[in-house]
This record gives C-alpha cells, sequence and structure tokens, in this order.
C-alpha cells in the first residue's frame, strides 16, 4: 500500500476535528464524516482541553469506531494548536480540517478529492451555508483568480476546504497564536509558495454559528485581523512584481470595503488603516457598496466626512 493511500488504491483523506466544549454538536459533526460517499477516511479528533463532557463523547465514538477514530487529548491551547496536533498525526494524502459544530454533506470529500486529482489542486475550496441559531441561511460563494478570492472572503472557509498534506507543510502548517481569520493566513502562506487552487461552487458544507463558536461575531479585532492580512497580500503581491493593475484595484476595494465595515466600530483603527494602505489616488469600485454622494464627498474631504455622511443619512 502506498503512504497517504488506503488499501483501495484511494488517497487517504484525515479528517481533523479540533474539540473544545463542544458537547452538544461534535457528534453530528463526526456522523457527517462517517457518512461521506468517500470510504478512504481517517478521522483524527482532538480535545483541547474541554470541561463540558466532551471527551467522554469522544472516547465513545473511539471505542465505536476503532478502525476510523482517533482520539487525542491535550490542554486548551486553542483551535490552531489543536489542529497541527491533529495534521502531526495524519497520514492521508489530503486533510480535511474540520470545526466541530459544521456538517459536511455527504459528497463533499468525493467531489473534493476527484477536483484535486483532476487539476492538481493543492487547496480545493468549496461554497457553504452559514447557519444560524434563528434558522437563517447565507449563502458564502467561492471563485474568482485565488489572489482576489482570498482578500474577498471567496476562497471558503476551513470546513468547506480540503487541503493537500505536502502544501499545509510547506507552509509551516496553522500559525498558533492566530486568533481569526486562521484558515485565510494559511492559505496566503499556501499561495505565496505556487499552489494551485481550484473551486467548487456546489455548497459543501453546512457552518453551525455560535457566539462562543471559533467563527463567532465580527467585533473589531477580527475585522482588523482581516484587513492587515489583505494590506499583506497587496504588500507581497507589489514587492514580487506579480499585481496587475485589476488586482491591485479588486484589493484595494477589498480594503476599503473592510475599512468601511470597521470604522462603525472603531473609527480611529478604521482610519489608520485608510492612511496606511489607501493612496490618495484610489477612487473606491462598484463593489465597495458606496454611491456617487459618498464618493465624491470622499475625495473632496476625505474618509471621516464621508462616513459622517453615510451616518446622517442612516
Amino acid at each position: 500500500m502506498q503512504p497517504g493511500h488506503s488499501p483501495s488504491g484511494d488517497p487517504l483523506v484525515s479528517v481533523v476535528i479540533p474539540c473544545y466544549n463542544v458537547r452538544d454538536y461534535v457528534e453530528a459533526t463526526v456522523e457527517s464524516v462517517l457518512a461521506q460517499t468517500y470510504g478512504s477516511i481517517e478521522i483524527i479528533c482532538v480535545d483541547d482541553g474541554s470541561a463540558d463532557g466532551t471527551p467522554e463523547i469522544l472516547r465513545r465514538l473511539e471505542a465505536e469506531h476503532p478502525d476510523r477514530i482517533r482520539v487525542i487529548e491535550g490542554p486548551h491551547s486553542g483551535a490552531p494548536a489543536a489542529r497541527n496536533a491533529g495534521f502531526d498525526k495524519a497520514t492521508g494524502t489530503f486533510v480535511q480540517f474540520l470545526d466541530a459544530d459544521d456538517l459536511l454533506v455527504p459528497t463533499k470529500i468525493e467531489r473534493h478529492v476527484r477536483l484535486a486529482q483532476e487539476t492538481g489542486a493543492d487547496i480545493v475550496a468549496g461554497a457553504f451555508l452559514r447557519c444560524y441559531d434563528d434558522g437563517k441561511e447565507v449563502l458564502r460563494e467561492v471563485g474568482e483568480e485565488p489572489w482576489t478570492a482570498l482578500v474577498w472572503s471567496k476562497m471558503g472557509v476551513t470546513s468547506a476546504n480540503l487541503f493537500r498534506r505536502a502544501a499545509v507543510e510547506a507552509a509551516g502548517r496553522w500559525r498558533e497564536g492566530q486568533h481569526s481569520s486562521q484558515e485565510y493566513e494559511l492559505m496566503f502562506r499556501i499561495l505565496k509558495n505556487g499552489a494551485a487552487v481550484a473551486f467548487d461552487e456546489q455548497v459543501v458544507m453546512r457552518k453551525g454559528i455560535r457566539d462562543d463558536s471559533i467563527s463567532g461575531p465580527y467585533d473589531a479585532p477580527v475585522r482588523e485581523s482581516y484587513l492587515a492580512l489583505c494590506a499583506d497580500v497587496l504588500t507581497y503581491l507589489r514587492d514580487e512584481g506579480r499585481l496587475s493593475s485589476e488586482q491591485e484595484q479588486a484589493i484595494l476595494d477589498s480594503i476599503f470595503f473592510k475599512v468601511r465595515n470597521l470604522y462603525p466600530l472603531d473609527p480611529d483603527a478604521a482610519l489608520r488603516h485608510h492612511h496606511r494602505v489607501i493612496p490618495r489616488r484610489y477612487t473606491p469600485g462598484p463593489k465597495t457598496n458606496t454611491g456617487l454622494p459618498f464618493i465624491l464627498t470622499y475625495k473632496l474631504f476625505g474618509l471621516r466626512a464621508a462616513e459622517r455622511l453615510r451616518a446622517l443619512k442612516s
């Protein structure tokens, strides 16, 4: 048997699930993996110091499926560290990182392995649904040129994507201590290594959104983190001489859009990011969701005046 392959010859997929106080969710998440139409799967559940009964549920699932599930237990260190701990034990050619309150559709892994094989992709990014406790569902699409997709949140999300193990290893694995935009920061490093990306526009995952989940509310520090990442993308492509005029406009539009979203929460931080990154010659594009009065005020008097105009109209 080849390394990273199952007895059937299909590439093995390692599903790594970090688990922290997810007693009410993790069993359904694991069941969504066991229900996959793709058979060459190993499941690695990493308990991240849970204190709510999660370890007992994981040990029971491991006892019920000893040939499919392994459980690792450790102190609470955060999701990136837990993913790295599971990644170190993974033996698959591909890795499916899965948050413990998300659900995969049954064909997810099969579709993404086939896409990776057909295209040579190191990242397969899938569309998904954000599902809220009140029943609301929001479709998150994927696509566009990879660098543009990275700054416009169109490169999927942790649980909706499939990664080639070697690409994650070469990029240095997950950055521990990264509090938000964790998968986008990882994908940034993978793209810098010349990775190929494939997009799956079909919904492959349902993401649960809770206040205490990994993908909780977008507060000011979360928005600032993504803003900083987008600025790093712009700087990297410019320094490498790889920045087309279309990419520059798209990335600046993304940064400007995120600055405007940050402004109501932390005006000083928004203005600081704007001053540091946005050139004086910049004119907001259609995707920034600005109208002509806003743009004229912005060009003549600056961001603060334009945002005050927006506040008066709201």
